[in-house]
């Protein structure tokens, strides 16, 4: 056995030397701890190094940025510098490098341009939307006041999921869905199972190893055959969608998914065109994870918030009831008048924390960042 444990031994130190002389720390960037050798700073903690700091995950080194001033000198001073999006290779398996998250350069500028017109024409940012807001939680009042007279507590994720991701659907697919709705209901458990699967991943380093090692990682039970097996559930639903719009024509222009068929049709042949079906799929899931979660659990931070402060309740409601009643909704016009509440919202905003990390970014030239150097790579938004 001794020749074959000299053999081991040999290249073991052999691959960590090959692995330290080719990822070395580049010239420039930020200190940062010490990367073990094959899976870099994975499972590092770097409070010590500051605001600006390098990690090494897997075979790539990432620069990080942490704090309020340093991050407003990158992304107020030097934003068109850090855009970009890193292709990971989680995302290209999850997206094909396609949709508006994720992606960068010219699809993402096309795709961005475009979806912002619809989406403002169909009253996003508007008081036209207001109606739609209102209707949507008259049928969350009435989903919570079924539960009146019952002694059980009851938990509001899905119904806060469900007024936000309905909210969208208005935008997106030009109707609201029933809370019964086996389809909607469907659609929903695999947005919402993607993202808590995705943030129990993030904890558990299983993202990190998958973009370190992909071609492990991909036959490797574990989370990511969770996700992938979400993704391709919420593609499919959508991709129904589309079916059923592309059944009528598209230039009635009843919502997003009408705009994008008609784009997808006066875009065709030429040399720049990034509007396909399999764009559109990714555009639309985009836009349900980047909405609909990050909204319904700022809802359930304010009801927390209400129930572990009585006293404040009781101010906000005195507030409401004195400036609008019981007569009528609340309408965006009577936030001028009611600065304790908008104050409270503000306030919840701030210390509910729904998005711990930001979307990675990539810089697509060298930048300098809080008198550190120059560097260019990925770049981690806390």
């Amino acid at each position: 056995f001794k020749p074959l444990i000299v053999l081991l031994l040999f290249t073991i130190v052999f691959i960590i030397t090959v692995d330290y002389v080719k990822n070395r720390r580049p010239l420039g960037f930020p200190p940062g701890p010490w990367a073990l050798p094959i899976v870099g700073n994975i499972f590092s903690l770097a409070e010590k190094y500051g605001n600006v700091y390098s990690l090494r995950i897997g075979q790539k080194w990432t620069v990080v940025l942490n704090g309020f001033e340093v991050l407003k000198g990158a992304l107020v001073t030097q934003g068109d510098s850090l855009a970009d999006r890193p292709l990971t290779p989680l995302s290209v398996d999850r997206s094909q490098g396609l949709g508006l998250i994720l992606t960068s350069g010219h699809i993402w500028r096309q795709q961005r341009r475009f979806a912002l017109s619809p989406l403002r024409y169909f009253g996003f940012g508007k008081k036209s939307l207001e109606p739609v807001i209102l209707d949507e939680f008259t049928h969350c009042a009435e989903e919570f006041r079924s539960y009146k007279g019952t002694s059980k507590p009851f938990n509001p994720r899905l119904t806060t999921m469900n007024v936000t991701a309905n909210i969208i659907c208005s935008l997106v697919f030009g109707r609201r869905f029933e809370y019964s709705d086996e389809k909607f209901r469907k659609g929903l458990c695999f947005s919402n199972e993607e993202i808590i699967t995705s943030v129990i991943a993030s904890i558990c380093s299983s993202l990190q190893l998958y973009n370190a090692f992909p071609v492990l990682m991909r036959y490797f039970p574990g989370l990511q055959q969770k996700l992938q097996k979400n993704w391709a559930g919420v593609k499919g639903l959508i991709r129904e969608e589309i079916n059923e719009h592309k059944q009528i024509s598209s230039e009635q222009r009843r919502d997003y998914i009408d705009c994008y068929l008609n784009e997808i049709q006066m875009n065709k042949g030429k040399d720049d065109n990034t509007f396909d079906e399999e764009n559109l799929i990714n555009c639309v899931w985009d836009l349900f994870v980047a909405g609909s979660e990050t909204t319904s659990t700022t809802l359930r931070w304010a009801f927390l918030y209400m129930v572990k402060y009585p006293e404040i309740q009781e101010k906000v409601q005195a507030e409401i009831d004195g400036v609008i009643g019981q007569s009528r909704h609340p309408s965006m016009e009577d936030r001028a008048n009611l600065p304790y509440t908008d104050a409270v919202l503000h306030e919840i905003q701030r210390m509910g924390n729904i998005v711990p990390l930001s979307v990675p970014h990539f810089t697509n030239r060298d930048v300098h960042i809080h008198s550190l150097g120059s560097f260019g790579n990925i770049v981690w938004l806390f």
